[in-house]
């Protein structure tokens, strides 16, 4: 067996378990299907990710140090995280919708930041997406990244966010300078609401099967077909988050509080992942 298939098989058999996030993230919200939010945040399909994307994925990960380097090297002040002083993360609605910054920048070069503290959003795309984010822009190439950013900017009280790009390619940079629309940020807030509050799966981005972004999904067999959903209280009718009108913990880890009607019990996130024999999948 070649070494690169060896490589990859073991990726993906140490890939991480816990791809049932216990919020919804603010690096999602931006998506235009609704329905697909909706399935992510209640943990319908489990991701299948062969080994050479999730080195991708790695990657991508990797190059948020060589970023922060590149920017400490001109003199800008970055802070990462709480080690360094600050938490780069907001939780709204009760716990149930979260996020957290690659970091924040005090001291970028030009008039835009004024010297005060910037949001930082780092990105890798391959040679097709980076060209189209040259000649479109960030809002016009890339939505979802831009409503991440307002989300984020708008949750933290930062009113202004630098994105950083690179291509994979050549190792091209692009940056553009992101003013947050806190009109954005609160619209963003009540999508998010909505999903969470949603009992039944909303409006798909299209009933077709052969939509381009349907056939990328990783829900489509389950959206489009008799696919099944992953067994879990997420997915079970009798569970429900509540508590999204409430005031945060910000000592919190395990996202929002949810409430299984029939056991009449809160349930841990690891309750949650397991589910029990009661369960009844929602379709």
């Amino acid at each position: 067996m070649k070494i690169e298939k060896i490589i990859d098989e073991k990726i993906e058999s140490n890939k991480s378990k816990d791809w049932r996030r216990s919020h919804l993230g603010g690096s999602g919200i931006g998506e235009e299907c609704l329905r697909k939010i909706w399935y992510n945040f209640r943990w319908f399909t489990e991701p299948k990710f062969i080994g050479r994307i999730l080195r991708l994925f790695r990657r991508g990960e990797k190059e948020e140090f060589v970023f922060v380097d590149d920017l400490r090297s001109i003199g800008v002040e970055v802070s990462t995280g709480p080690e360094e002083g600050a938490q780069w993360s907001f939780k709204l609605l009760g716990g149930h919708f979260a996020g957290s910054i690659d970091g924040a920048a005090r001291g970028l070069p030009g008039e835009d930041f004024n010297g005060e503290w910037a949001l930082l959003e780092f990105k890798t795309h391959n040679e097709k997406s980076f060209n189209d984010l040259l000649k479109k822009g960030l809002k016009a190439s890339k939505p979802i990244h831009f409503d991440q950013i307002q989300i984020y900017g708008h949750a933290l009280g930062l009113p202004k966010a630098l994105y950083l790009a690179v291509c994979k390619n050549d190792d091209r940079l692009f940056s553009e300078v992101v003013e947050i629309d806190d009109g954005l940020g609160e619209h963003l807030v009540k999508k998010a609401e909505y999903i969470i509050n949603a009992k039944s799966p909303p409006p798909k981005i299209s009933k077709s099967a052969a939509f381009f972004s349907c056939k990328w999904c990783s829900h489509y067999e389950t959206c489009h077909f008799d696919g099944k959903p992953e067994m879990n209280c997420r997915t079970c009718e009798f569970s429900k988050p509540i508590g999204v009108d409430s005031e945060t913990d910000s000592d919190r880890n395990e996202g929002g509080v949810w409430f299984c009607e029939k056991t009449g019990k809160g349930l841990t996130v690891d309750e949650q992942r397991e589910g029990c024999g009661h369960y009844s999948a929602i379709l």
